[in-house]
């Protein structure tokens, strides 16, 4: 194992990098670019870190850097930015709530659903299931409110109680 620091352009993968410095390293990178951001890649390359180690540096952000600084951390399309604009932020949460439609919606579809009388069976795919209609019966009354954050009109298949 290497005995390069973060940061060091010779470091190899085999570094473990602390969550923490990499949260702060995409933070600097990322604040001084605006609104166009800092591209994927671009943090990639200049932090020497992995895919991995970009993902926790990104949810140390999330879980901390942001609300201490009050400011948003936005990713779209692998661009990465940080923000006080509530309406970039609103179109951001309604993009990512898109995000969990769609994953509540597969997650009935393609696991829950296809065991058919057996999931009544089965106290916890069960419990599950209810809890995830409720779940899309709090997305669709968003919708119907003119919120954009079911991407299928009328339950795109599954029913919603």
């Amino acid at each position: 194992m290497t005995t390069a620091s973060p940061g060091d352009p010779t470091r190899t993968a085999a570094v473990r990098l602390p969550t923490q410095w990499v949260g702060e390293r995409i933070w600097s990178l990322v604040e001084p670019t605006g609104d166009a951001g800092a591209p994927r890649d671009d943090l990639l390359r200049n932090i020497f870190c992995t895919v991995n180690q970009l993902e926790r540096g990104k949810g140390y952000i999330r879980d901390f850097t942001a609300m201490a600084r009050g400011k948003a951390f936005l990713a779209t399309r692998s661009v990465y930015l940080i923000s006080t604009d509530a309406n970039r932020c609103s179109e951001y949460i309604g993009w990512r709530l898109r995000t969990v439609d769609r994953e509540l919606r597969r997650m009935l579809s393609g696991t829950i659903d296809p065991l058919g009388d057996l999931v009544v069976q089965h106290d916890v795919l069960n419990y599950y299931r209810e809890e995830i209609l409720r779940m899309l019966q709090v997305v669709e009354g968003m919708r119907e409110r003119g919120f954009p954050v079911s991407i299928m009109p009328n339950g795109g298949g599954v029913p919603v109680p």
